[in-house]
């Protein structure tokens, strides 16, 4: 609460000095955290503004479900969510906060209805390999959650609140202030739900489901001169779930998780050479309580990482760049179930850039990680571009990734692996882009071959152990189409993907569990003056919930949509108002067997922009 008292007194004193400006300045930005897009030459990328985010609820489960390819398992509304891109597993795709690597070094995965999106200003979308840029288990692909930085000479305060179905309530509270060499900008949230949706064809409710959390975050940037930065990046989460129950018979239990993460970053040019240096903390706390009537037999665990990032460049001439890289990450752990565990990783690497001619460049990065608990392989990316005409351009990407063992493969009590490998994947992808006036198409396939793939198997009738197991093949097509027009008053901008995915285990050419084969998603936006619609499609094809693929007991298809009307009070548009209908079809499904999804639910919703 001390925190959070701060900040909200910290805001405030921005909105005494808050200045009269054009609502369109909003999204001007001029400093970025992380240069992905640069980094990314053969890969595809999709970059979700700040404005699309803000069309979703705070958890991040529901803006990747409607704006990308990656399907999702959640137990229930605002339960564990995990995801699996391009048909990987969860502990195979990367979260990445502010160029960070933010999964959880007990799970090796993170839970993305415990990421608020609300401090962020974009979210950039990579699929494909990316262990030689964020480490282990950027194998299906990465989720970049960045802060940006604009040296605008204003100041802002945004307070946005929305209710809805379940009692679900949402608060938050956004500022900034800066100058032509300053910018700070921070944030309050709050989101909770009773979570109490009714089940169809049945008089029985969600149960035990109640959730809440807090978040605050607080960045600045300071611009010493054109060619000398110093940012901070601080947030904070705090979450408590109970756990929905389908039985009254079963045990009420819940989840209290807290993380902190603090870095500092300094970027430097100095004529050919330049520096970027990252500093980290990253605490992450849980607490799981077996009964939520008390407070014994608590299960706890703290894992505590510094982690520096070392990058410097040197522009050889226009044509070629080179970079070498030097990281170093210190994990402990320690909790009910750890004992002290350490984990140390040294990563040594070098990337080269090389522009050919203006249409066809390519870069190559190689490193290796040297590490206390486990042999780690040599690493790679390969990427290319060529533009063969204005309206037509190929690019080309392969890499090896690979993923580390997690805290609870190695060290589970009596259930710990300590002889497991990393995982290893090679994989390869082709995309061809063609843009035609107001339309922008992609066409992408990708092969991915993954082994020692960790797997928990059965040892006795109470016992499960991690070993290496499977070897899995992913193929796997995608198709995007993008359209943007202006008419007058009127603006129109909609989007279309969809995506193949078929991962079987090599063995038994069975598709992987939770990995449906058709993935489609449609968003459309209309946009007149002060009003504003947003209809939002998502088409999730059969998934099977055993590994003999038995359609029995496979989940069955489905159809979302999501409807969003708003609309501006005032020509300034410093208010809007407006409501949301979720699942408008009153669709019933399931992502995961035996835990019902909420059928048709409405939000309402309040903004302003001082």
């Amino acid at each position: 609460m001390r925190y959070f008292l701060i900040l909200v007194v910290f805001f405030y004193s921005f909105a005494l000095f808050s200045q009269e400006k054009k609502a369109e300045a909003l999204d001007t930005v001029y400093l970025k955290s992380v240069k992905i897009i640069e980094k990314s030459i053969g890969q595809k990328t999709t970059i979700l503004s700040k404005k699309t985010i803000q069309n979703y609820s705070p958890q991040l489960t529901e803006v990747l479900n409607f704006e990308t390819s990656i399907s999702f398992k959640e137990n229930g509304l605002g339960m564990v969510s995990s995801p699996s891109f391009r048909g990987t597993t969860a502990q195979q795709t990367a979260v990445v906060w502010n160029g960070i690597n933010i999964n959880s070094q007990f799970l090796g995965q993170t839970d993305f209805n415990t990421i608020s999106t609300a401090s962020f200003d974009e979210i950039v979308i990579r699929p494909g390999g990316g262990s030689t840029q964020f480490g282990t288990g950027t194998i299906g692909g990465s989720i970049n959650l960045n802060n940006n930085f604009s040296f605008e000479q204003q100041d802002q305060l945004t307070v946005n609140a929305s209710y809805g179905s379940f009692n679900t309530k949402e608060i938050g509270l956004k500022a900034s202030t800066s100058t032509s060499n300053l910018n700070v900008n921070g944030g309050l949230a709050y989101f909770d739900s009773d979570n109490d949706y009714k089940y169809a064809n049945s008089n029985q409710k969600n149960e035990n489901g109640e959730f809440y959390n807090k978040s605050a975050f607080l960045n600045g940037a300071y611009k010493f001169n054109s060619k000398q930065q110093l940012k901070l990046y601080s947030s904070l989460f705090n979450g408590l779930r109970h756990f929905s129950i389908l039985e009254t018979t079963q045990s009420r239990t819940k989840y209290k998780d807290e993380t902190l993460r603090l870095m500092f970053e300094y970027n430097g040019v100095f004529n050919k050479f330049f520096i970027n240096t990252k500093t980290a903390l990253i605490n992450e706390d849980y607490t799981y309580f077996p009964d939520v009537t008390t407070d014994s037999d608590l299960s706890t665990g703290t894992a505590f990482s510094k982690i520096i990032k070392n990058e410097f460049g040197y522009k050889i001439n226009k044509a070629f760049l080179l970079k070498a890289f030097i990281n170093y990450n210190n994990t402990l752990g320690k909790g009910s179930n750890y004992n002290n565990e350490k984990r140390e990783v040294f990563t040594l690497g070098t990337y080269f850039k090389h522009n050919i001619t203006d249409k066809l460049v390519y870069q190559l990065t190689v490193n290796s990680d040297n590490t206390s608990n486990y042999e780690s392989p040599l690493l790679f990316t390969f990427g290319s571009e060529f533009k063969v005409s204005p309206h037509y351009k190929i690019s080309i990407h392969s890499s090896k990734n690979y993923r580390v063992p997690t805290l609870n493969d190695l060290f589970w009590p009596g259930a710990g692996n300590p002889d497991l490998k990393p995982e290893t994947s090679l994989q390869y992808e082709l995309t061809n882009t063609f843009i035609f006036n107001h339309f922008n198409f992609k066409l992408t396939g990708y092969y991915n071959n993954v082994k020692d793939l960790i797997v928990w198997l059965p040892v006795s009738s109470t016992v499960w152990k991690p070993t290496n197991t499977n070897k899995v093949l992913i193929k796997g097509v995608e198709a995007e189409v993008a359209y943007s027009h202006f008419f007058g008053n009127h603006y129109l901008k909609s989007s279309l993907s969809y995506a193949y995915t078929k991962s079987q285990n090599k063995e038994t050419n069975k598709q992987l569990t939770y990995v449906p084969y058709h993935k489609t998603v449609l968003s459309v936006l209309y946009n007149y003056k002060r009003l504003n619609l947003n209809l939002n499609n998502n088409y999730t094809g059969v998934v099977y919930t055993q590994t003999d693929n038995n359609k029995k007991t496979a989940l069955d298809p489905y159809l979302l949509t999501n409807l969003n009307f708003g609309v501006a009070l005032d020509f300034k548009k410093a208010i809007h108002i407006g409501f949301k209908i979720k699942n408008l079809w009153n669709t019933t499904y399931q992502s995961v067997a035996y835990k019902p999804m909420p059928l048709r639910n409405y939000q309402f919703y309040l903004t302003l922009n001082i």
